[in-house]
């Protein structure tokens, strides 16, 4: 190697040091000052889960605070958001199960203030023989194929009447589509399985970082 390269590279790493210095101050900073969906208080909402990959923590209980709301957020036994715990189903009940991603779990708002809980009220609010249930199974993050993953392995034994899956047209067709082959399993060609591994990972990496979770949010905000 010439001393012109050497040069070279000696610079390209001194830059890629002071880079990666710069990058540790930063998200030091903004997990003591700042918050993010890469918040501490917040990622302690989440445990690992063999069929989906992850889900809500059964127990949780997180006060997620931002420049713009603070909300106390309360997991119950059985991993969805809800202030009471999902016993055996009354006679007289029925019960309403709704899937989705950060729409549904509505980290902004209070429980009271999501829109499954109001339409709970709603309904129970009419005369009837039956009294209501609606379940918040929402997860951030999820689509399409983890929605079902967590239908068929949490969800079902939840004794639905309905099940409202709701869907977001931003991008839950392209996610269905890169997670296709996690609904049957060891089918898929090994670098597919590679590119949905390699996939998750930056989507982990991604969501634990509050930098490069506000990185994101810039860019989904410009395009």
């Amino acid at each position: 190697m010439n001393d012109a390269r050497r040069r070279r590279v000696r610079r390209v790493g001194a830059f890629l040091l002071v880079l990666a210095a710069q990058f540790g101050i930063f998200e030091a900073a903004l997990r003591t000052w700042g918050s993010s969906e890469a918040a501490p208080a917040f990622q302690g909402l989440f445990t690992g889960d063999e069929a989906t990959g992850y889900r809500l923590q059964p127990g949780a209980r997180v006060r997620f605070t931002t420049s713009e709301f603070s909300t106390d957020i309360a997991i119950n036994s059985r991993g969805v958001r809800d202030d009471e715990e999902i016993g055996p189903k009354a006679p007289n009940e029925r019960r309403i199960v709704i899937l989705g991603d950060s729409l549904v779990l509505s980290v902004q708002v209070p429980f009271g203030e999501t829109f499954g809980e109001l339409l709970e009220h709603r309904l129970n609010a009419e005369q009837s023989q039956y009294r209501y249930r609606v379940i918040n199974a929402g997860v951030q993050g999820y689509g399409p194929v983890e929605e079902l993953l967590f239908f068929r392995t949490v969800a079902r034994a939840f004794e639905p009447d309905l099940v409202i899956a709701t869907l977001f047209v931003g991008n839950d067709a392209e996610e269905a589509v890169a997670s296709e082959g996690r609904l049957t399993g060891g089918g898929q060609p090994a670098v597919q399985s590679l590119g949905e591994d390699l996939t998750t990972w930056l989507r982990r990496v991604v969501r634990r970082s509050m930098v490069l979770q506000i990185l994101r949010l810039r860019v989904v905000a410009a395009t």
